[in-house]
């Protein structure tokens, strides 16, 4: 691309020479071309001031008076008035001052365009100017981009490289604990095991280092910002409204509640659904706020006109639309529901396009993947299958979980996809082949939602045991913990506002989560333990990593 913008710009650089060449070339022969008229013009009218005051110069001129400030017509007569001129030779007069008029009025013609002509090349000069910067400024932006691109790749390889490192170091772990289990039973049946003092001394300071290790890389305990009761109803899912400073939950009475990001304060109610808001999906482009439900509908709200009902309703689905996804590019969305099915609907005019069929049970997650154009579904059969929207085909399935698939989200600048299920697992897949990279299992119970932070390549997962984790994705390790719920959280987002997190949850209260301190203490830390990794000897520093 960069060859082909430098021919580009070469070509474009030529023709710009060629065309400053030619407009030179113009620009001489209208002056000459000018000059010319010019000369030609005067010279007529010196012939007939000449030839005027030659046939009056022995007659007295009976004209009547003319302000001498009328243009050209009114200076001759003024001078004509000094010379002689018989009566009867008044209309041949009249008639040599419109000639003489008329000549006038050509020339200032002729300099108008004259003016129009030099207006026009300064105006051509401009666009070539400002032609060339947006190419200049393209040029920047795809060397940006291309660089931009490289760092993503090294990101990618990055993550990949850690998570083998760390799969292996798993395995490495049990290795080690099998060898002390046949230790100990060798010990246990009368066979002594000897060690050497000074493989005694390693393994002792190995394990006082592992053990402070252990006691840094505790994950922080976190504290509710604010407590704020959801109209005592239970939130089954909630969606941030990025670009209005507002965010919506979906509610097990029914409605819908719009909230205030800051103060974090119910705005408004909308109400129209007959069962719970199992999901939501948020159309920034048009301000539009699509919701599913327990009862089998799909409805369409107006944000922006503070409406209270829904300006559409859709039929179709003989199921919970427990899940919704928007397919930008192709001006579509996407809904799943526990009729095990997933239909395709057009964005502006609510009409169906297709229904998708193959999963065995509730389609409870949807992800679009606009570089490809394939949806990924996940649903309570375990799979995650991956479709051609646009013409329905099943491309590939997998089993990926011992559990319900309840959660997912993509990670365009890294081609990863993350899920959450029943089986209390998450776990990052390349999407190029759907190979595992690396399982998280440390909640207790379903993660029922998750949120990547790609400013800090954080993770936050929420789950049916009560808690919210942050996950640091370039270590993988939980670096914060959330407690404050005493129910399972359904939903988390993420409010770039105040470098807040909401949470929503089974027990009618929202909370919200500053994540300040956590994000403080981490570059403190950073920072403190790259200086005591410089300060390790070698040997020490290798067996640690």
């Amino acid at each position: 691309t960069l060859s082909k913008l430098e021919s580009f710009l070469a070509e474009y650089e030529a023709r710009t020479q060629e065309l400053d060449k030619t407009r030179s070339q113009l620009s001489e022969e209208v002056g000459k071309a000018f000059e010319q008229i010019k000369r030609n013009f005067l010279e007529r009218i010196d012939a007939l001031r000449d030839e005027i005051i030659a046939e009056m110069s022995d007659y007295t001129p009976r004209l009547p008076d003319y302000d001498e400030g009328k243009s050209v017509r009114g200076d001759f007569y003024t001078a004509l008035k000094k010379s002689k001129a018989k009566p009867d030779d008044s209309g041949h007069v009249l008639a040599l001052a419109n000639s003489l008029l008329t000549v006038q009025t050509f020339c200032d013609t002729l300099d108008a365009r004259r003016v129009k002509l030099r207006r026009f090349g300064d105006n051509l000069q401009t666009f070539v100017k400002n032609l060339g910067d947006l190419l200049t400024r393209f040029i920047e932006s795809v060397e940006v981009n291309t660089v931009n691109a490289l760092d993503r790749r090294n990101v990618q390889e990055e993550i990949f490289e850690k998570a083998r490192v760390k799969n292996a170091g798993d395995v490495g772990s049990t290795e080690e604990r099998r060898s002390v289990d046949r230790e100990s039973a060798q010990q246990q049946s009368g066979r002594r095991v000897t060690k050497a003092p000074q493989k005694q001394e390693r393994e002792r300071g190995r394990e006082r280092e592992e053990a402070s290790e252990g006691e840094e890389n505790q994950p922080m305990e976190l504290e509710p910002a604010n407590i704020v009761s959801n109209k005592g109803e239970w939130v089954a899912c909630i969606a941030n409204l990025d670009g209005v400073n507002l965010f919506a939950t979906g509610c097990g009475d029914c409605t819908i509640k719009i909230y205030d990001s800051y103060k974090i304060q119910c705005q408004r109610v909308l109400e129209g659904h007959q069962d719970t808001v199992c999901s939501l999906l948020w159309v920034k482009r048009t301000g539009v706020l699509i919701s599913g439900s327990g009862d089998s509908t799909i409805r369409l709200w107006n944000i922006h006109k503070k409406s209270t009902s829904a300006y559409l309703t859709i039929s179709g689905h003989a199921n919970t639309v427990c899940s919704l996804a928007l397919l930008g590019d192709l001006g579509w969305f996407a809904s799943g529901s526990g009729d095990s099915t997933i239909k395709l609907w057009d964005l502006e005019r609510g009409t169906w396009l297709r229904t998708l069929e193959g999963h065995g049970g509730f389609v409870s997650s949807l992800v679009y993947v606009q570089s490809s154009q394939t949806l990924l579904s996940g649903s309570e059969d375990c799979l995650i299958k991956q479709w051609d929207p646009k013409t329905g085909v099943l491309l590939r399935s997998m089993e990926v979980h011992r559990g319900w698939v309840y959660t997912m989200q993509y990670i365009p600048h890294l081609n990863i996809l993350i899920t959450g299920a029943g089986d209390g697992a998450i776990k990052l897949w390349n999407l190029n082949d759907l190979s595992l990279l690396f399982a998280i299992e440390r909640h207790q119970a379903s993660v029922y939602a998750i949120w990547y932070l790609p400013q800090r390549n954080y993770l936050i997962s929420a789950s049916g045991d009560q808690t919210i984790m942050v996950w640091d994705l370039s270590s993988f390790e939980c670096i914060a913990v959330c407690r404050g719920h005493r129910d399972c959280v359904y939903g988390i987002i993420w409010l770039d506002e105040g470098s807040r997190m909401v949470s929503g949850s089974n027990d009618d209260n929202l909370i919200a989560w500053p994540l300040e301190r956590l994000f403080s203490s981490r570059q403190a830390g950073e920072g403190d333990r790259g200086s005591q990794r410089e300060s390790r000897t070698p040997s020490i520093a290798n067996s640690s990593h």
